[in-house]
C-alpha cells in the first residue's frame, strides 16, 4: 500500500495533535505534500511511482 498525503507539512516527529501524521508514520511507502502546493501533479507522480516500488518488495503470504 502507498500512502500519499496532502495536509500540512513540517519536518522532524508527529506532534501529539497530528492524527494524519500518525497515521502516514505506519506506511513505509509514503509520500506528503503541502496542502499550499499550488501544484499536485508532482506529488502524484512521486506517489505514483512508489507504487512499483511498494509491488517490487511484497511477498505474499
Amino acid at each position: 500500500m502507498v500512502v500519499f498525503s496532502i495536509a500540512s507539512k513540517y519536518g522532524g516527529e508527529c506532534k501529539d495533535y497530528d492524527h494524519i501524521c500518525q497515521f502516514r508514520a505506519l506506511f513505509p511507502y509514503m509520500y506528503s505534500i503541502g496542502w499550499s502546493e499550488s501544484d499536485y501533479g508532482p506529488g502524484f507522480d512521486v506517489a505514483t511511482n512508489l507504487i512499483g516500488t511498494a509491488c517490487s518488495k511484497f511477498i505474499p503470504q
